[in-house]
């Protein structure tokens, strides 16, 4: 009796697990072959990430990064994972680990959209060969939406992204010659659009003040272009954020560089000596 309290219990709560999936995602759907006649429709995104995690969690041996006492494997969103290793030795190795656990799920790695790069410590990556594949390096790789390069600083994404905040900006020109459309909508506008563009995956950056004189520059160079101050009017930046007090737009970029001002310690990481375990942190990585 004790037996078939607890087999039914437990089945009790998976069922009420399923449910509770079930209601959080009731339009997704994902099926899984039982190897037999039989196909078993699941909800999908949490029983994804489930199978993701179980997948790092089989290969995670062979991964790692070691600072202090703490040691970072892998990052991991959905189907995009980033695996980390101290050595470039360790790249096949590695690479096949992860292959290996997710092909047990009927999953297998794209060795062609898969790359290899060394952020910001020792010399570029080399490709390797995993499992009769090249995999080829790279200096610069797209992760998510955001360009990493392999000197550790973000300057190459930061140019990136003012250049596509630029060309959103510009497509919307006749929105800012349009004398029908009050300023607030037009700094609505610019900052749901063209600054969103710009400030994409900001909170992970890592600037140097540089960096953040670029931004600023930009953000003034469209508020001008907003209220149609040109070089000749002769007004100043402290002008220009006067007459937007008390708009969307006043000075929203000050509090945004003040906030990742903690990031500047990292700065100091990259130049730090290649001995030191935080600057190992920023060492090979795989995508």
């Amino acid at each position: 009796m004790l037996e078939d309290s607890s087999t039914h219990s437990h089945v009790a709560y998976l069922t009420y697990t399923l449910d509770l999936v079930g209601n959080l995602y009731p339009l997704t759907l994902c099926y899984i072959n039982l190897l037999t006649h039989c196909v078993t429709y699941f909800h999908a995104p949490m029983l994804f990430c489930l199978a993701i995690d179980w997948i790092m969690s089989q290969c995670s041996s062979a991964l790692g990064i070691d600072i202090g006492q703490w040691k970072f494997t892998d990052q991991v969103y959905a189907d995009d994972a980033a695996l980390f290793t101290s050595d470039a030795a360790k790249w096949p190795t590695a690479l096949m680990a992860f292959d290996s656990a997710a092909a047990t799920m009927r999953l297998h790695t794209s060795w062609i959209k898969t790359k290899v790069q060394n952020l910001g410590s020792g010399p570029p990556a080399s490709s390797v060969d995993v499992a009769n594949k090249r995999v080829e390096s790279g200096t610069r790789f797209t992760y998510l939406g955001s360009d990493l390069d392999c000197s550790g600083y973000c300057t190459p994404e930061i140019l990136r992204r003012i250049g596509i905040a630029s060309a959103v900006f510009g497509r919307l020109d006749d929105i800012w010659k349009q004398s029908r459309l009050s300023l607030q909508t037009k700094l609505r506008i610019y900052t749901s659009w063209a600054q969103s563009s710009l400030l994409h995956g900001a909170d992970t950056w890592t600037i140097i003040k540089a960096d953040g004189e670029r931004l600023q520059t930009f953000h003034m160079q469209c508020q001008r272009h907003i209220l149609d101050i040109w070089w000749s009017d002769f007004i100043t930046n402290s002008g220009v954020k006067h007459l937007l007090k008390g708009t969307p737009a006043h000075d929203t970029m000050t509090p945004f560089l003040h906030r990742l001002n903690h990031t500047l310690a990292w700065y100091h990481v990259l130049a730090g000596k290649e001995s030191q375990d935080d600057h190992h942190a920023l060492g090979y990585v795989t995508y």
